[in-house]
């Protein structure tokens, strides 16, 4: 009876660890994204609660994901009703959107500070928080608009981290040069022109922006925009508001500290089934004379050393050179060095001439204020070490803004001090 109960015993428990076991394996979830139409929907975030685990659905509305039974994915996107939906039990299906109808009731900034109800205006307009920018860790604050608002194309140059980027709304609305909109903070016009010089691409004024000083970000799409600030703004406005002090006692502190880990792992494809040979030149058997019509070309580049008797990779010095080796069997060659080495194929090496990125962002800022004025300071330095071996860029940017108000009107100054 004694042994019955033991036996019952470790069944329950083994069940009970299997249970907990099953609980905790990752599957794979996938699904798509629709409105109420039944259209997909590009751009919706899917994320799990609670974890930095985060992926966005593609033109097609499609997603896929890797999630505990435990976890629950939050699916946000602009206009929408955020939705929350438990992995347990969900099958790889659809998944519908609901239009969020407190859209309709929007406050937004217009022209020179001016606020609308966003059923007002005569043109569209999307606002994006500063706190879901500055999530993002990017250097550049065009490139966190990035998949957050409809109809706007970010195109990322490839100057490096401190490189320009191009916004496009509603694409290419002139025949120009020039089709971007141009960026409006707190009143003060400027343009996403670039830097450059002998080839370097040195980056554009908006990189030196602190998105941490961000209060929202609105897009004002259309040609009616231009209404607002003239025909510069034919191609559209981004509206950057930033935020200012409150009346408090005392002074008011924040710190925000951000993390970025960068892991390169994709790149060209190459074949791994011949060697590389030594350049990249066209060959032909009429540009080497030694080379006969029926000779195996082989043995061109595994000629046998007299000495030791062994093959060797030919350094093919005083004649043509071929641009490929031969098939890579694991054959015993010797090398340059005179070592035994394995002609082996070694599948994106390339990799290892890399290194993991990494990026922290520091951000504190204070503030104060009375009923007639009010301040605020912030200070953020970034340090970006990227994939290269060597390079380690690091950004401080001061910012300091006060606002004076009276009876008759107000004003603010804004001083940004930078050093890269």
């Amino acid at each position: 009876m004694k042994n019955c109960k033991r036996r019952i015993i470790l069944m329950l428990g083994f069940l009970l660890v299997g249970s907990m076991m099953m609980a905790q394996q990752v599957r794979k979830i996938s699904g798509v994204v629709r409105d109420g139409a039944g259209l997909p929907l590009s751009g919706i975030t899917i994320q799990l609660k609670g974890k930095n685990v985060t992926t966005t659905t593609d033109d097609r509305g499609a997603f896929s994901i890797s999630a505990q039974e435990s976890d629950v994915m939050v699916l946000t996107g602009v206009g929408f009703v955020s939705q929350e939906i438990n992995v347990a039990g969900f099958k790889n299906s659809d998944i519908t959107m609901t239009v969020s109808r407190n859209t309709l009731n929007e406050v937004v900034v217009t022209a020179l500070g001016v606020t609308k109800q966003k059923k007002e205006l005569g043109y569209s307009v999307t606002t994006v928080k500063g706190a879901d920018l500055s999530k993002t860790n990017e250097l550049n604050p065009i490139n966190a608009l990035q998949g957050r608002v409809a109809g706007v194309q970010i195109d990322q140059g490839a100057g490096g981290l401190f490189g320009n980027s191009k916004i496009l709304i509603r694409g290419n609305s002139t025949l120009g040069t020039n089709n971007q909109p141009i960026f409006v903070i707190d009143g003060v016009i400027m343009d996403n022109d670039v830097f450059s010089g002998n080839g370097r691409d040195f980056g554009n004024d908006l990189k030196n922006l602190n998105m941490d000083d961000f209060e929202n970000v609105s897009i004002l799409k259309g040609s009616a925009a231009a209404a607002l600030y003239g025909t510069r703004a034919i191609n559209g406005v981004v509206l950057i508001t930033t935020k200012k002090g409150s009346q408090r006692k005392g002074i008011g502190v924040s710190v925000n500290q951000s993390l970025t880990v960068f892991q390169p792992f994709k790149g060209p494809t190459f074949q791994n089934e011949f060697g590389g040979g030594t350049v990249g030149a066209f060959f032909t058997d009429n540009r080497e004379p030694n080379y006969k019509p029926d000779e195996n070309w082989t043995t061109k580049v595994f000629p046998i050393d007299p000495v030791t008797g062994k093959p060797y990779i030919d350094r093919q010095i005083y004649r043509e050179l071929e641009n490929w080796g031969p098939r890579m069997l694991g054959q015993e060659v010797q090398n340059y060095d005179g070592t035994m080495t394995k002609y082996s194929p070694q599948p994106n090496n390339f990799l290892d001439a890399f290194q993991n990125g990494f990026g922290s962002n520091t951000n504190v800022a204070m503030d104060a204020g009375t009923d007639r004025s009010t301040f605020r300071f912030s200070i953020i330095t970034t340090i970006q070490k990227v994939f290269t071996l060597i390079i380690t860029l690091t950004k401080t940017l001061s910012i300091f803004a006060l606002h004076i108000r009276s009876m008759t009107g107000s004003i603010s100054i804004s001083v940004h001090l930078i050093q890269t």
